[in-house]
């Protein structure tokens, strides 16, 4: 059920995207405000939906329901940005994206990290995210603390996943639907200058975002959170990055390509 209204709230965003023009500076800014916010009020709905559950959340569950609405928001969004004729325009827009993301990052860390002191008793106290794995046996506050961190380590993994999917998807549907109308992407100059400007800009939000990611997880990781217990899903992770890529691209390019809405 929740990954039915996730998958549906992702789709119909895609609808409302599909039937927007933004042909300013100003309305892509809003645009893409917009998209934060939402992406980020998705994502806190879906968290607070799992620690509600009477069952601890699982990685799975979280990186589902967290996951499926942020490809589908920041597909969106990377693809209008891309197709924007401004090189300059692009790599300012893939900046500021960049620094939004590693300041929601830090500050959604530094609120976990300072939360989860108040959970434990006070003789325990929080050094450090060791003390708090070789007491997972123990009942009451520490295993509470310990489940807060890996809630936020498993949000935190899903949203970078998010990214890079999101990334690819927009990429691949520019790509593949290169010549289309709906992007009119090879009717400015030179066809083939265009794609190297094309190429360029991916390389180059491609660097930026692994600059962030690294910058973030060095930041989490020291502030005591722990991403080992990922390891366990990867086979499960990469099966549904690579489905709901695919059903992705198959969304968005059936709205985005569709007649009524070029």
């Amino acid at each position: 059920m929740p990954f039915l209204v996730a998958a549906m709230f992702a789709a119909s965003y895609v609808h409302v995207v599909s039937a927007i023009q933004i042909a300013s500076q100003q309305r892509l800014a809003v645009f893409a405000v917009c998209s934060l916010v939402i992406k980020v009020l998705a994502q806190e709905a879906a968290k607070l939906y799992l620690t509600k559950q009477s069952k601890s959340p699982t990685m799975r569950s979280m990186v589902v329901i967290v996951a499926t609405p942020t490809i589908m928001l920041d597909t969106q969004l990377r693809t209008v940005l891309l197709c924007q004729d401004s090189a300059s325009l692009k790599l300012v827009g893939s900046v500021l994206l960049a620094v939004a993301e590693i300041v929601f990052r830090v500050a959604k860390t530094l609120y976990v990290t300072r939360k989860t002191p108040r959970i434990l008793p006070k003789d325990q106290g929080y050094s450090s995210s060791i003390a708090l794995q070789t007491s997972t046996t123990q009942e009451g506050p520490i295993i509470i603390a310990h489940e807060f961190l890996a809630l936020h380590s498993a949000e935190t993994y899903a949203d970078m996943t998010a990214e890079y999917i999101a990334m690819g998807c927009s990429y691949a549907i520019l790509v593949l639907f290169y010549s289309h109308p709906k992007f009119q992407l090879n009717i400015h100059g030179d066809p083939t200058s265009t794609h190297a400007l094309q190429t360029t800009t991916i390389v180059t939000q491609v660097v930026i975002e692994m600059l962030v990611d690294f910058a973030a997880v060095v930041f989490e990781i020291r502030r005591g959170v722990n991403f080992d217990h990922i390891n366990a899903d990867n086979t499960y992770l990469s099966f549904f990055s690579a489905v709901v890529a695919l059903a992705n691209i198959h969304i968005s390019t059936g709205i985005y390509l569709n007649p009524s809405s070029l």
